[in-house]
């Protein structure tokens, strides 16, 4: 890799991806220069205990779905072929080694970045990576190495996604218009028709 790539990273549980996370990653390219994002799925996520999840391989190939169309993202697999519970800073080490030379951005919400100190390892993480936070309204300045995009206006979320499928009061047709503008088409049919159940994590 040459001394001037600079990689992102944008780590979830993607359950499932959806639009804003995407918007998230093309705001982060065009303005910081990004030559590469890998979406990073996190299989075993630590803070999302006794949470309903789709099974992270489903929620893997959503999201390589949803980015095809984007040349330089990728959904990168590093955290499905790890056991255990999912940490970031192992997925810094894995990026690192891969790209020693590589300038790493960390792509995040206001309110994940607010929680980096209880993330285990957190110092090595903010050692290795510059952070891009997004952020919905105005917010204090943040540290060095910590770039605030302010009043990113993006109101989907997963959980909103998950409802409408969900809803079984609701027919295919309607949900079908009701995602169209919260998630990528090309995922809309196989979260609606090929989803596998949910687990539950402990």
């Amino acid at each position: 890799m040459d001394k001037s790539d600079k990689i992102g990273l944008l780590g979830g549980t993607f359950d499932p991806i959806h639009n804003g996370h995407i918007e998230m990653a093309l705001y982060a390219q065009a303005h910081f220069q990004l030559d590469k994002i890998f979406f990073i799925t996190a299989k075993n996520p630590p803070f999302k205990s006794q949470t309903v999840l789709l099974p992270a391989n489903f929620r893997h190939r959503l999201a390589e779905l949803a980015i095809s169309n984007y040349p330089n993202f990728f959904a990168s697999p590093v955290e499905l072929n790890r056991e255990g519970v999912s940490y970031a800073y192992q997925s810094v080490e894995y990026f690192k080694s891969q790209n020693p030379h590589a300038e790493l951005f960390w792509i995040m919400g206001f309110d994940a970045y607010s929680n980096l100190d209880q993330w285990k390892n957190s110092d090595y993480i903010k050692s290795q990576v510059k952070f891009i936070v997004f952020s919905r309204g105005p917010k204090s300045p943040l540290l060095e190495d910590v770039f605030l995009v302010e009043n990113f206006a993006n109101a989907t979320s997963s959980t909103l996604v998950r409802q409408i499928i969900g809803d079984c009061g609701t027919n295919q047709i309607t949900k079908k218009s009701l995602l169209k503008d919260l998630i990528p088409e090309s995922i809309i049919s196989i979260l609606l028709n090929q989803a596998p159940k949910p687990v539950i994590k402990h």
